[in-house]
């Protein structure tokens, strides 16, 4: 709230929970395996065979453990569109 102060961090703490951690992915495109995912770098990421339903991500955290937010960074793969549309979406479930 208010006006932030850029001098001062505001680092919450929270750290990427499955970086290089185990992951195991419905189909792979190509080179776009499943752990550049979780390699954090912006150069790399896992492609599915298709953007059909069905499609899934699975990584194993290694313990039990608090998730503050959930990130999803995109890549226009084979994109066949680009800009907003409106009659296009996609859904997620998190277990």
């Amino acid at each position: 709230n208010g006006p932030a102060d850029h001098r001062k961090s505001r680092f919450t703490g929270w750290m990427l929970l499955n970086y290089k951690k185990p992951v195991q992915v419905s189909s792979t495109l190509g080179s776009y395996t499943a752990n550049n995912a979780v390699d954090e770098s912006i150069k790399t990421y896992w492609s599915a065979a298709s953007g059909n339903k069905g499609e899934w991500f699975q990584t194993d955290l290694g313990d039990i453990s608090t998730i503050h937010a959930i990130q999803l960074n995109y890549a226009d793969q084979d994109a066949e569109f680009l800009g907003k549309q409106t009659d296009i979406y996609h859904q997620y479930k998190i277990y």
